[in-house]
């Protein structure tokens, strides 16, 4: 594998949470699940995995069991109170380790390594042995013609809300796309991955049916599944994973899918890089994606592209339009300020004062409504082709 293994860690002790991801930080990222009914699916995004699961809470034997019968890829840690009975019988019970749930730094960090390692080794050889037996799938030719000549029924409607026009932040209007593009490709789940103003990670920044646990992902700008993006610049389909020949670029191909629940992966770009992705779950028909499908969730991804980076060019200006203004009203002298055909576009209080005039009355006025001598001053200026010397005036 070309990625680490998932590091799971169940438990309802916040003690035991703070000292585990202190002690693993810089080994690997600890998720904790504090809710055993969440365990299952939680395994279903991320196996395989090492689980680290706390034998003191009263559903640990139930999971012990489940996990142990239904995810032979899930390496398993016991922890619980020394020679208590729950702690024997995972040791008999043929766990990976059954340690006490008070182990000392370098015993949990040395213990989780050896795990992670071994999971990486039996992973790796599942993945070789799967590799061996794999054989191309012969293509029907029902699929050849879905690809050749998509039904009119597949081809998906490009149905943004008028909202999309009107909106008071980036934020506001990612929310508004995702609702969008529920809509347009008619799906249940979809959600879109960004980054933020000052660089970190792609997190989850708008949702739809979400998984829980995608709110907590973040993703790296040297992440594989970043990388992968980078490289090959289209979307990806589940349907698709077994034209992926390298099986490591399969495996996170496909744990990217699984943690975010979804089927279709699309690439968002701004500026000729990747800012984010959206993804989309079943159709709520429960067909699969056709070809024509595909091609139209590339066409939303490409609209909602631009629209969000037309968007945060607007809000960018916005800002910058506001500090300029903030910072032209705190100074004290009076200043107005006219477009090219003489029209008031902005006054500050300083000059409402001045010249005994009101910002409301004025705007979008010609300079005149400001008062004879100025407006002399500024069609004098808009006219020449010069700089003209400072002029001063009186006025009683």
């Amino acid at each position: 594998m070309i990625f680490p293994a998932a590091c799971i860690l169940c438990t309802q002790d916040p003690e035991f949470v703070r000292r585990t991801r202190a002690f693993l930080r810089g080994l690997t990222k600890v998720l904790h699940v504090d809710n055993p009914a969440r365990l299952e699916p939680v395994l279903e995004q991320y196996s395989p995995a090492v689980l680290l699961i706390d034998l003191r809470q009263k559903e640990a034997r139930a999971l012990l069991e489940q996990v142990r019968a239904e995810w032979p890829n899930v390496l398993i840690l016991a922890f619980g109170i020394l020679r208590s009975d729950p702690l024997r019988e995972a040791e008999h019970a043929g766990v990976y380790a059954a340690e006490d749930v008070n182990l000392e730094r370098h015993h949990l960090q040395g213990l989780v390594n050896r795990a992670l390692e071994h999971l990486r080794v039996l992973e790796d050889n599942r993945i070789m042995r799967a590799e061996a037996l794999r054989t191309p799938a012969p293509v029907s030719s029902q699929v050849l013609e879905n690809f050749s000549t998509p039904s009119r029924n597949s081809l998906l409607a490009l149905r943004f809300p008028r909202v999309f026009r009107r909106f008071h932040s980036v934020d506001s209007l990612i929310h508004h796309v995702i609702e969008g593009l529920a809509d347009a490709a008619m799906v249940n789940r979809v959600g879109m991955f960004g980054r933020g103003r000052h660089g970190e990670g792609y997190r989850l920044r708008a949702g739809l049916y979400c998984l829980p646990e995608s709110y907590n992902l973040e993703y790296g700008q040297r992440d594989p599944f970043v990388r992968w993006f980078e490289q090959h610049a289209h979307l990806l389909y589940r349907a698709h994973l077994d034209q992926t020949r390298d099986h490591a670029q399969r495996e996170v191909l496909r744990r990217a899918l699984d943690a975010l629940g979804a089927e279709v992966i699309v690439p968002l770009y701004a500026r000729n890089q990747i800012s984010g992705w959206l993804f989309f779950g079943h159709r709520a028909t429960g067909q699969p994606f056709d070809q024509q499908a595909l091609e139209t969730l590339m066409i939303l991804g490409e609209h909602a592209s631009m629209m969000l980076e037309n968007a945060s060019l607007h809000e960018e200006i916005s800002l910058q339009k506001t500090l300029a203004e903030t910072l032209l009203t705190a100074l004290p002298p009076g200043i107005v300020a006219s477009d090219e055909e003489g029209e008031i576009r902005w006054c500050n209080p300083t000059a409402e004062k001045i010249l005994a005039i009101r910002a409301t009355e004025v705007l979008n006025q010609p300079v005149e409504a400001a008062g004879s001598r100025i407006a002399s001053l500024l069609r004098e200026t808009l006219a020449s082709a010069t700089e003209l010397p400072t002029e001063q005036w009186f006025d009683g």
